[in-house]
């Protein structure tokens, strides 16, 4: 888990830390990082890459990117040069990564809030994918293009609010158009190919849906799936019989009290039966292999706290990663 903790139980362990799986700290695996930690993705040889506001890790020059061995140590191999902070890291099928976040430049290169690179951390220049600004969301998908989410009002130099679909190469799919009127936070993709967004939107469609909307593979809104919520929704995860489950600040869902946290079936209805009633804000929900829920929920303050098993990801955003007017 990552985010902007200092201490893990009564231990000094600061913004990255490995828990057993009965919540133990891992006291064996403790790489020293000086900055908040945004996402974390676990590669399938067990190294871990990890992205955020830190610019050292282990007392060395790591700025916002690092991949670490499975015991923790930094892979001294893997080389990158950017200038702001990393939000999100997809990998991609050929072992390259996609990476999008706050920056502009990657070294001396132009880059604007997403990059594509080769499993050593060096840029790959023929990836033209560019964003007006922050990219929270990346979704690699089987036919090799990509949905790409965030805080931007163009991709491309072409106006796309909040959601957008590239080519594998980073072209833009000028036939994908969804209809938003404010950026995302977190989204996530169907089995069936449709895409499900939360953020401060509050007009998707261009009929009044509010924090949580879906659309077609094609891009065209899903009018179906119209769930009624009352405030923000931050986190996001499609289980894998379908349903949905929703984390935020919302105290209601489709006229009925849910505070924070809640399921929906995979046509937006409510779930009457699932109510944990959470006391503080649900920022990261991830699903667990054995069917079990994690939850990173906020009380007063608002941390920053990303979790990660294998190949299953969920993360966390941050409000300066939200779109400003």
């Amino acid at each position: 888990m990552g985010g902007e903790f200092t201490t893990v139980g009564d231990v000094t362990q600061a913004y990255l830390a490995r828990l057993h799986a009965d919540g133990d700290l891992d006291t064996g695996f403790d790489p020293m990082l000086d900055g908040t930690v945004h996402e974390i993705v676990v590669l399938p040889d067990g190294d871990i890459l990890v992205g955020g506001l830190f610019e050292e890790v282990d007392t060395v020059a790591a700025p916002y990117l690092v991949r670490l061995n499975a015991n923790g140590e930094r892979d001294t191999g893997f080389a990158h040069n950017l200038n702001a902070a990393v939000r999100e890291i997809a990998l991609l099928p050929d072992g390259k990564l996609l990476v999008g976040g706050d920056f502009d430049m990657w070294g001396d290169s132009p880059r604007g809030h997403i990059a594509r690179l080769e499993s050593n951390g060096a840029l790959d220049p023929t990836f033209v994918a560019s964003a007006g600004s922050g990219v929270l969301f990346l979704s690699p998908l089987a036919d090799g293009s990509i949905i790409v989410g965030g805080g931007f009002t163009e991709l491309n130099s072409v106006p796309r609010i909040g959601l957008a679909k590239v080519d594998a190469d980073g072209v833009l799919d000028t036939t994908f158009t969804p209809s938003l009127e404010w950026g995302i936070e977190v989204g996530a993709v169907q089995s069936d190919g449709k895409i499900v967004v939360a953020g401060r939107f509050t007009d998707a469609g261009e009929v009044g849906q509010k924090y949580l909307a879906r659309f077609n593979a094609d891009g065209s809104f899903d009018a179906g799936f119209d769930p009624e919520i009352n405030l923000l929704v931050l986190g996001l995860a499609v289980q894998s019989d379908g349903k949905i489950l929703i984390g935020g600040s919302f105290t209601r869902v489709d006229g009925v009290t849910r505070n924070r946290i809640a399921q929906l079936d995979s046509d937006g209805n409510l779930d009457p039966e699932f109510d944990p009633n959470a006391s503080g804000t649900v920022w990261t929900i991830l699903n667990q292999t054995d069917g079990k829920i994690l939850l990173a929920l906020i009380g007063v303050r608002r941390h920053f706290l990303t979790v990660s098993i294998v190949s299953t990801r969920a993360l966390i955003r941050c409000p300066e990663g939200r779109q400003t007017s």
